[in-house]
């Protein structure tokens, strides 16, 4: 399970990074506390992605299914959709094709109601 969850990470990493380090790289009006800040956001959240690959694989191939396994497998949706909704927005912010409403901003708000989901699924299931 960790071996795939790591070869995931591994491949996310790569496309990620090939995405966001040239535009990142190109600007050069942008100081570098700024440009730390913009590779910060998608690195932590590689961290957040490992979590969340490993939390599906545990509560959907082990026993722990039970009563408590969906409310973390929710969880984990949630985590997951902020993940590719941070991805996302850093690298169309990068390109300078953002702009309020845009359609990944839906992505931020399926996982607040993935989250709230769960909250409501492990109070009903105690």
């Amino acid at each position: 399970m960790f071996l795939l969850a790591i070869a995931v990470v591994t491949g996310v990493s790569i496309l990620v990074f090939s995405l966001l380090l040239n535009p990142l790289l190109s600007n050069p009006q942008q100081s570098i506390l700024v440009a730390s800040i913009d590779l910060a956001y998608p690195s932590l959240d590689l961290l957040l992605l490992a979590e969340a690959i490993t939390g599906f694989l545990v509560f959907t191939t082990t026993r722990l299914k039970g009563r408590i396994g969906k409310a973390w497998f929710l969880i984990n949706a949630a985590i997951l959709a902020n993940v590719f909704a941070d991805m996302s927005f850093s690298y169309i912010t990068l390109n300078n094709t953002y702009y309020n409403g845009h359609p990944i901003e839906l992505l931020f708000h399926w996982g607040y109601l993935f989250f709230a989901l769960a909250f409501f699924v492990h109070a009903r299931e105690l």
